[in-house]
């Protein structure tokens, strides 16, 4: 049996998507798989299983945003190393820049093959206050780092902008969920128009504004799942407000069934945050296969999308009356939602669907040297 080991320098409280949807590609095809984690506030099991992943994590207590991230992220690596030294692996998975270097060093001592899958160019993904000369340096040295990984997966075209040239081949695996359509289609609608938002409590995704627009506006609920460094600062505002509904953290197969049974998805990203404008989050590919339609701010890779296919409002970011009349088009005219909504399915169908992005991940390794077996029935 071939092991595959994922690395992340977080541990969320459910496995991420993207993670998530990879692994069960390769333990469909027979493969084990371990997923090494960074805990950084240090409060989770060392080893658990979870949906037949070995999840490892590395205790190391460190804050979010904070320039003493940089001397834990150091430690981070050390230990990471260490684990990578005490087990073999077949295949090393790196998740962003700040899990590459412990795994290609280990690629130089053994050989092993490093895939490096990029969820976000990190210094582009760095708080705005954090000087420019450090995110220089950071992207200079990603940029030179992944020439030496054996593949490299990126989540959208745009993003070859952020890499500049590269001696690698680049695949493009978009966040694109499962199909599900078959099975949750005939959920049942909320009674009440509804906005859902589901990933990260971060000040620049819009949903303060949002949450505010709700509140004066008639017939309509936002409901927002997740977790992430600003919830203590906008947990407290979602519950002041009688129209928000804040669950938390929740499964990737609730996000999915909440996306089905919402009216509408909102994805605002403030694009003065260099990565933001690259971003085409699974929130919105999330939305395409459910055949919902979406509001995203403009100036970013997810606006360029949701225009060419036709699946939903592009606002500026922070405008509050845009927000407001696109909330008030999409809750009066339902034939308008089903328009948009049917148009995003059929560019999943066409562009964005999982089996595309299975095959072309099979594809990146079988091209270290991997066989594949025929899909296995567990």
């Amino acid at each position: 049996m071939k092991k595959v080991c994922f690395l992340r320098a977080k541990s969320p409280p459910v496995i991420e998507a993207r993670i998530s949807k990879d692994a069960s590609v390769l333990l469909k095809h027979g493969w084990e798989v371990t997923l090494l984690e960074w805990d950084r506030e240090a409060d989770k099991p060392r080893y658990e299983k979870i949906d037949r992943i070995n999840v490892v994590r590395v205790h190391c207590k460190a804050p979010y945003n904070s320039p003493l991230v940089a001397f834990f992220l150091i430690v981070w690596w050390f230990k990471a190393l260490h684990y990578l030294l005490s087990n073999r692996f077949d295949v090393l998975h790196a998740c962003d820049f700040d899990t590459l270097p412990p795994c290609l060093l280990i690629r130089f001592l053994r050989s092993t093959p490093v895939v490096y899958d990029q969820f976000d160019f990190y210094a582009h993904m760095i708080e705005l206050h954090i000087p420019s000369f450090i995110r220089s340096l950071v992207a200079g040295m990603e940029r030179r780092m992944i020439n030496y990984a054996d593949q490299l997966i990126i989540a959208d075209e745009t993003r070859r902008d952020q890499i500049g040239k590269t001696r690698k081949r680049v695949r493009v695996i978009t966040n694109s969920p499962p199909d599900y359509y078959d099975e949750l289609s005939s959920e049942t609608h909320e009674e009440t128009f509804t906005l859902f938002y589901g990933g990260n409590l971060i000040k620049t995704r819009g949903l303060e504004g949002a949450s505010k627009v709700v509140s004066s506006l008639r017939g309509v609920r936002l409901v927002i799942a997740g977790y992430g460094p600003d919830e203590e600062f906008l947990a407290p505002l979602f519950s002041s407000i009688k129209q928000v509904e804040y669950i938390g953290p929740i499964s990737y197969r609730e996000v999915i069934e909440r996306t089905f049974r919402s009216s509408l998805i909102l994805i605002l990203y403030d694009p003065r945050v260099p990565n933001n404008r690259y971003a085409s989050p699974n929130k919105l590919f999330e939305a395409m296969m459910a055949g919902k339609p979406v509001i995203v701010s403009g100036g970013t890779s997810m606006a360029r999308i949701v225009g060419e296919e036709e699946c939903g409002r592009i606002i500026g970011y922070d405008d509050s009356e845009s927000l407001k009349r696109a909330i008030i088009q999409l809750r009066d005219d339902p034939s308008l939602r089903a328009k948009l909504g049917v148009n995003g399915r059929k560019a999943y169908l066409k562009k964005y669907n999982w089996t595309l992005m299975e095959e072309r991940l099979i594809e990146i390794y079988k091209g270290l040297g991997f066989a594949f077996q025929s899909n296995r029935k567990f």
